[in-house]
């Protein structure tokens, strides 16, 4: 069959996020209903209102990165594609949330976005109750002090190539082997923040990230438009949004 083609643009609102991601959903009927993960959500007790806004854009912002990363790494895409392949088979229902469960390259992928791109570059303020001393730097009473959440999974102290997309960092003898992305153990990246404060949405935000870029991928191959270059230049808005929201090609998989 001849793969269909087109080119989109996902900027970094909520309502082109869902477009972009509603195109992949309505190529071919019956497969619609692989756009609502509830039934994990009931299963798993994540609740499904409050914070809504909050996780919606966060999750569409991260959403967006990935993406842009996997146009950018097409060798990282193919590898990603090949896991879904196998672990899906002819299944012409799409990905389903069990299925996202034996994806370990999916979940790397989905962390490497995480510690790259995190959604807020700073955590919630916090003012110093007193005077303290933090590695030799004096913090005086009443100062506000904030995280540098971004630089926390940037820093070549902690990470090796840290400006690289590498998935595989999270896997056996990686660097990142093992990384708690709720802190509870050690602080190497926090795109959700840590402790008491920490999002709420977390198990939500991941169930979905791993559940519309497995859906994704192995509905389109995402290619970059020619003459267009990938910007991973950032802009501040309510989350760290692509400065330049990401165009891709999108042709169509051929799936027997």
């Amino acid at each position: 069959m001849t793969n269909e083609q087109r080119v989109v643009e996902c900027g970094g609102g909520v309502n082109e996020i869902r477009r972009c991601a509603g195109r992949t959903h309505a190529v071919s009927a019956g497969r619609s209903a692989a756009a609502r993960p509830s039934r994990a959500c009931r299963d798993r007790g994540i609740p499904r209102r409050g914070g809504t806004a909050s996780l919606t854009y966060t999750m569409s912002t991260t959403l967006q990165w990935i993406m842009a990363e996997l146009v950018k790494n097409p060798s990282i895409q193919a590898k990603l594609y090949d896991e879904i392949k196998v672990t899906v088979g002819d299944d012409h229902e799409g990905v389903s949330e069990e299925d996202t469960q034996k994806m370990p390259y999916l979940k790397a992928v989905i962390l490497e976005g995480l510690r790259k791109h995190p959604p807020g570059h700073f955590a919630l303020p916090h003012k110093a109750a007193e005077d303290m001393d933090v590695g030799g730097y004096l913090i005086p009473k009443g100062a506000t002090v904030n995280l540098m959440v971004a630089e926390m999974g940037r820093d070549e102290r902690e990470w090796e190539n840290p400006m690289q997309f590498i998935p595989e960092r999270f896997f056996a003898g990686g660097d990142g082997e093992g990384v708690d992305i709720t802190g509870s153990k050690r602080i190497r990246m926090m795109p959700f923040a840590v402790g008491r404060r920490m999002c709420a949405g977390i198990n939500t935000a991941m169930l979905h990230l791993e559940y519309f870029v497995a859906n994704m991928v192995r509905e389109f191959e995402w290619k970059a438009v020619a003459g267009d270059e990938v910007d991973f230049a950032e802009k501040f808005e309510f989350t760290t949004v692509m400065a330049k929201p990401l165009r891709a090609q999108l042709v169509r998989r051929s799936i027997d």
